[in-house]
């Protein structure tokens, strides 16, 4: 079993350093944050259980303390890893904001449990989200997102009847199936998008 196994653990989180997700309708990044909180919290579980093998190990007898190995000075969930597309300027520069606010709190409860403080200044690419200010429509996504990895795409994006598209809305729609949509509701097009990005990396 995973939980009593420190190679099975390390497995398990170089695993979770591999997960990619696209929200192509963030908004304001709701569904980007939450599943950035949650792996992070997921991988703390599992860099606590590690060490508490390391405690119990007879090997390392009273001398082990509870700070971490050459390994683990660096969380493997990266925001890097996680990709938005936003239409509205504002909610972008929120969901920008929020992923690094919710990524100083993971920080801050990493420091309590391990003491070790992980740094993020400057703030950089390389050290927050991608969050695409554009039409996810009329977006390449995989420019986006790296779906060389596990990639799970998630979000919600608009539900539009057919009858009451705009005109621009009525374009993007072309733009995805061409001539053969027909009376598709516009969320359609989010599905579309997310089979051809799946089918483009097997």
């Amino acid at each position: 079993m995973a939980w009593n196994n420190k190679s099975e653990l390390t497995k398990f989180r170089n695993r979770l350093g591999e997960i990619r997700v696209l929200d192509p309708a963030c908004g304001c990044g709701n569904f980007l944050v939450v599943a950035y909180r949650e792996l992070r919290a997921l991988e703390q579980r599992t860099l606590m259980r590690r060490t508490e093998l390391d405690l119990q190990s007879p090997q390392q007898g009273h001398q082990i303390s509870w700070q971490l190995g050459d390994d683990m000075q660096d969380t493997v969930v990266k925001m890097s890893n996680f990709s938005g597309i936003e239409i509205g300027e504002w909610p972008a520069t929120i969901a920008d904001v929020a992923l690094l606010l919710v990524d100083h709190l993971a920080n801050q409860n990493f420091a309590t449990q391990f003491g070790t403080s992980l740094v993020r200044l400057p703030i950089d690419n390389r050290n927050r989200a991608n969050i695409v200010h554009g039409n996810a429509l009329r977006t390449n996504w995989n420019e986006v997102i790296d779906c060389t990895k596990t990639t799970y795409i998630v979000g919600n994006p608009p539900f539009i009847g057919y009858s009451r598209l705009g005109a621009e809305q009525k374009e993007d729609r072309t733009l995805v199936f061409g001539k053969s949509g027909g009376v598709l509701d516009f969320v359609s097009c989010w599905f579309r998008k997310a089979a051809d990005l799946m089918e483009y990396y097997p």
